[in-house]
């Protein structure tokens, strides 16, 4: 069978065939078969070829168009700024990229995430690795712990070139907890701890709050000798922090602990610090008690469970001064002419104490006697039945009485035929509280205007302030500042004596012009803040160099309830204002200054520890200006 044609390629091939003929028209050659044998051979190698230059160029192809090659990450969503604890938002976001900056969209990278600049020893919280998805690689539970201006993050990926974002800052978070940022230090007893010990507000990250204004008040967490806290307890931050810059405590002791607490916030305990025996400097003065004067001169001896610790030489107007270490003693003065005396169960305590004066009457071989009112200390009315005792030397409350007698109809009592001496005088009577007074006979006289105020028994919450004087200066009174409800501040005194039914919950009861007192303002309901008491000697209010309120045996009583707190007794200073105490909270602190100006307004009394408020001898003045007396 005759075979058909064979194909070009194999006709080309086979030697055995003849060779194909020029083409009739001319247009085919040698050169041009032989360029065409050599495309029949190879055009198809020569196609493929092509065709791997850019895939998906031919016809027909199953190959995908090039992906890009990873080369680097970047930030794509930067750390914002942000508060302590709080999760950066909106979510870090670092993106794989190649080369020319085009997201690499098949990526799946492993990309972490660290700090970079860490201005404040942060610390980075959250997930911190996590993988691409489509190249991009979303962090959204990063925070800082640490406040700090120009953190800055680093991201990292193996094989990869790293990035570092643009800067932001951590502010601190919301109030949270108090801390101890100055610890207290050992101390004497009774002397201010210092340094000041300081609170400051942080947030639940340790930062400090520096906007917080919060009242924080301290008190003693482990008391190992019952001791008191004394000084500015309840303090407002300023910047963040509260400093107590007068506080101390009273007893002796080891381990002592204190606590802050503020309203709404995790209160803190401090580190454990002693408290050691410490001196109180003892002021006080010896007098002739007929005459009020000083003895220069005078003994007085400190004694303590019967044994001499001080003796000292009383000087120019009979004033003397020693240190003692906090306790109780027996204090006994003597001079030439006159009868000695001891003051027992005298109280030595804080940094200073004043003693009040001890009293002298001459020797005299002549009996004399001694009489006075019994009077209500809120009404000054005479209170009949009240049991007077008579004892022998001041504050002597204990033992058998020389002589006892009750008050008549009028109040009033009376002893006749008594030896000259300086004695004490006890009285109780139902519904009232024990009052004591020091009383004096002078030979061959019977001394009158010796009056007792006795303070009704109020509720245990009642705070009551009761002055007592001698004959000069027959005018002195009792002033009261204190915070009121809008943070403003309140003065009770004579031209505006309160109220207990109302604003501001305090009232003076009698204002005495003619001697002896009593003088008596009631707190019934005590407001936070700071309570200052003052005696102004009103008599004398223009003088320059007046030494009467010193020596007007003055005797300021601070009731709580039925209880008598304290007495005090004026410094042996000149003066016209005598700052008596502060009272904030529970907390009584003593003042116990005399200032001597010759207008009020410019009496440099201490100023409110808490709030800022002014100087409280100028509201004095301005009122006692506007409201003199008839």
């Amino acid at each position: 069978m005759a075979q058909r044609n064979p194909p070009r390629a194999q006709q080309q091939d086979d030697p055995s065939l003849a060779l194909r003929r020029p083409w009739a028209s001319g247009a085919g050659s040698t050169e041009s078969s032989r360029r065409e044998g050599v495309l029949a051979r190879g055009g198809f190698w020569v196609g493929i070829a092509l065709c791997g230059v850019a895939l998906g160029g031919c016809a027909k192809s199953s190959v995908g168009p090039a992906q890009p090659t990873a080369a680097k990450v970047v930030f794509t969503v930067q750390p914002s700024n942000a508060a302590a604890g709080a999760m950066n938002t909106p979510a870090v976001q670092v993106t794989v990229q190649d080369a020319q900056g085009t997201t690499v969209t098949t990526a799946t990278a492993s990309i972490t995430v660290a700090i970079g600049t860490n201005p404040a020893s942060g610390t980075l919280a959250g997930t911190k690795t996590m993988a691409a998805v489509n190249g991009v690689a979303t962090f959204s539970t990063l925070s800082l712990n640490l406040a700090g201006t120009g953190y800055t993050l680093t991201a990292s990926a193996t094989g990869l070139t790293g990035a570092t974002s643009s800067a932001f800052n951590i502010t601190a978070g919301a109030a949270a907890k108090l801390v101890f940022t100055v610890q207290p230090s050992n101390a004497a007893a009774g002397a201010a701890i210092t340094p000041a010990v300081q609170v400051a507000v942080q947030d639940a990250q340790g930062n400090a709050v520096t906007t917080a204004t919060t009242s924080i008040t301290l008190a003693i967490g482990t008391n190992p000798a019952s001791g008191t806290l004394s000084g500015t307890t309840t303090v407002a931050a300023v910047n963040g922090v509260a400093t107590f810059a007068n506080v101390s405590i009273n007893n002796p002791g080891t381990g002592y602990t204190l606590t802050a607490s503020a309203t709404g916030l995790t209160g803190a305990t401090s580190s454990a610090f002693n408290i050691s025996v410490g001196l109180t400097t003892v002021t006080g003065s010896v007098i002739d008690g007929s005459t009020g004067s000083g003895i220069q001169g005078a003994v007085a001896h400190f004694l303590r469970s019967g044994v001499q610790v001080a003796q000292v030489t009383a000087g120019t107007d009979g004033l003397y001064h020693t240190t003692l270490t906090p306790g109780t003693y027996d204090v006994s003065a003597e001079a030439a002419g006159y009868v000695g005396v001891t003051r027992y169960n005298t109280a030595v305590s804080g940094t200073t104490t004043v003693i009040e004066p001890l009293t002298l009457v001459p020797t005299s071989p002549f009996p004399g006697g001694i009489s006075g009112s019994i009077v209500d200390a809120r009404t000054g009315v005479g209170i009949s039945g009240a049991t007077v005792e008579l004892r022998l030397g001041m504050n002597a409350v204990s033992g058998a009485p020389l002589a006892t007698t009750s008050s008549d109809v009028l109040g009033q009592y009376q002893f006749s035929s008594l030896s000259a001496n300086t004695y004490t005088v006890l009285v109780n009577a139902t519904g009232y509280t024990t009052a004591v007074r020091t009383g004096i006979v002078v030979g061959g006289t019977a001394v009158s205007g010796q009056n007792v105020a006795l303070s009704s028994v109020g509720s245990s919450t009642e705070l009551r302030i009761v002055l007592t004087w001698g004959a000069q200066p027959p005018d002195i009174d009792s002033h009261l500042t204190g915070p009121t409800a809008d943070g403003g501040r309140f003065h009770v005194y004579f031209a505006a004596p309160g109220s207990l039914t109302g604003t501001p919950w305090a009232a003076l009861d009698i204002d005495d012009v003619t001697s002896y007192g009593p003088e008596t303002i009631t707190i019934v309901q005590q407001l936070s803040g700071v309570y200052r008491y003052s005696v102004h000697d009103y008599s004398d209010r223009f003088s320059t160099s007046s030494t009467a309120l010193a020596t007007s045996g003055a005797r300021v009583d601070v009731y709580r309830g039925s209880s008598l707190i304290t007495s005090f007794f004026p410094p042996p200073q000149d003066g016209t204002l005598w700052t008596v105490f502060e009272l904030q909270g529970e907390q009584l602190t003593a003042v116990n200054t005399m200032t001597y100006e010759s207008n009020p307004s410019t009496v440099q009394v201490r100023r409110v520890t808490a709030g800022g408020v002014g100087n409280d001898a100028m509201v004095i003045h301005a009122d006692v200006t506007a409201h003199p007396k008839p």
